[in-house]
């Protein structure tokens, strides 16, 4: 039999009603799955400006006598939680720098988490008084394009430009939006977060960027790709600004290793992968289930331990995380920064918990009464991060692999690429207990039910299109002909 009689026999699809039938089912189920991304993104990852509060004066940052300046752009408009924390620490730790959070205002100002400051200068302050700093970090932030900063630091690299003592420019990742902007970059070699190469070197192409690699120093300008080579960069930056000896102490101090390494161990991907856009879409929009992930702001904690327990989770898509206080006043870090937590325990409506992360640097002990009386209708698991194989530079490693544990290591692998960070197991110890309570449930809703939602709306979407074509066909043997 001729092959297209037995097609017709078969009465088989034709190339065009099999690719209706294909975008019939592609679409509906990739274009909600966007969708619920999306709104996913916006809840776990987008937070709103703090409620203003009234409050007492901040706590004093500590300052040395006599120390070097050391500003931090932080901003009104939400600085990235990890790098703000990191860079802190690091500059608390080496001891050599009077540190000021400069913003436009005095204002309660948030974070990339709903962890809040209160920045200590504002641009206008500073230059009022005339004040230079001898090193300058500037963060990612959700709002690179400030003016009045930007107009700051243009001002400030024309005031120093070609001058033996100007400013050490750390810029971290997604920081070189701002500092280009500001003219801190123009002429020298240069490196950011993979995904913002591609518009950096067509906004401006006066700097040479660079792409795998963890830092870049250019003479008084350092810069790093990640928020995991933060502390590469700032550690450089250290060097230059104070001394290569207090560099040294510092890294030794926290447990940073290999600092002096700008090489990555593969080179930085594109963007995200067909693989990982399907992954996104499956877990971040179709897995319904979001695990409630509570952060104690406890006194004393370790900055990187707290940015670290902030920034992968939400990052998986597969999880709330809010921080905690017994209330909304401030909480001092470890090395003296007061933050407000999001989320106070009293007089506000108990918000439920399902996972209670405690971090490096928080009290011995029993928890708070007022923590134990509000967690104990839960029956949380609790993941203590107070262990002897965690150092400030190891946090983010320790907290990649809890939440390979948590929340599966598919997700927090993308979160580890994001960071810039290596791919994490939840087979790694790092000293962590496993801590199991009632919820933990390893990661969100089974594989196999979560691909049953995008399957079942592709099926919808052929349904309704192999309807339409149905009753179209009826209608139109239905429908007289002039010739009849």
């Amino acid at each position: 039999m001729p092959v297209p009689t037995l097609l017709m026999k078969l009465r088989l699809p034709s190339l065009a009603q099999a690719a209706t039938y294909f975008f019939a089912f592609a679409l509906p189920a990739i274009s909600l799955g966007l969708l619920l991304l999306m709104v996913t993104a916006s809840d776990l990852m987008i937070r709103p400006t703090p409620t203003p509060l009234k409050l007492a004066n901040a706590p004093l940052i500590p300052a040395k006598a006599g120390a070097k300046r050391a500003w931090i752009v932080a901003g009104n408009g939400g600085v990235q939680i990890s790098e703000l924390l990191v860079a802190y620490e690091i500059l608390a730790a080496s001891g050599a720098f009077r540190i000021d959070l400069v913003a436009p205002q005095r204002v309660l100002s948030p974070t990339t988490s709903d962890v809040s400051f209160m920045p200590t200068a504002t641009w206008r302050e500073k230059a009022d008084a005339g004040e230079t700093p001898d090193l300058i970090v500037i963060p990612s932030a959700l709002d690179p394009g400030q003016t009045d900063v930007v107009a700051s630091l243009r001002a400030m690299s024309r005031a120093n430009s070609g001058l033996h003592g100007a400013p050490v420019v750390a810029v971290l990742s997604e920081g070189a939006r701002l500092a280009s902007e500001g003219g801190l970059m123009a002429g020298k070699r240069a490196t950011s977060h993979f995904l913002a190469l591609r518009d950096l070197r067509k906004a401006h192409p006066e700097t040479t960027w660079l792409r795998d690699t963890r830092a870049v120093v250019d003479g008084r300008l350092v810069s790093s790709s990640s928020v995991a080579s933060a502390p590469v960069a700032l550690l450089a930056a250290l060097e230059i600004a104070a001394s290569p000896a207090i560099a040294h102490a510092t890294a030794a101090t926290l447990g940073y290793a290999d600092t002096r390494n700008f090489a990555t161990r593969a080179p930085f991907p594109e963007g995200t992968t067909p693989g990982e856009f399907l992954q996104l879409i499956l877990h971040g929009g179709y897995d319904f289930y979001k695990r409630e992930t509570a952060v104690w702001l406890a006194p004393g904690a370790s900055e990187s331990s707290l940015a670290a327990a902030l920034d992968v989770l939400p990052r998986t898509f597969s999880s709330h995380v809010y921080s905690v206080a017994p209330a909304r006043d401030w909480t001092t870090t470890r090395h003296g920064l007061p933050l407000i937590a999001g989320h106070a325990l009293s007089p506000e409506p108990q918000r439920p918990v399902e996972t209670l992360i405690i971090p490096q640097g928080a009290p011995e002990g029993q928890l708070p009464s007022a923590l134990g009386a509000w967690i104990a209708p839960y029956s949380p698991s609790i993941e203590d991060l107070r262990v002897p194989g965690l150092s400030a530079g190891t946090a983010l490693s320790g907290m990649l692999a809890l939440s390979a544990r948590l929340e599966g290591e598919t997700m927090t692998n993308y979160a580890a690429k994001m960071m810039g960070a290596e791919p994490a197991s939840g087979e790694e110890g790092f000293g962590l207990p496993h801590a199991r309570g009632e919820h933990e449930s390893g990661g969100g809703a089974p594989v196999s039910n979560l691909w049953l939602r995008p399957l079942l709306t592709g099926a919808l979407g052929v349904w309704l299109v192999w309807t339409f074509r149905r009753w179209s066909r009826r209608l139109a043997a239905s429908t007289p002909t002039l010739a009849g």
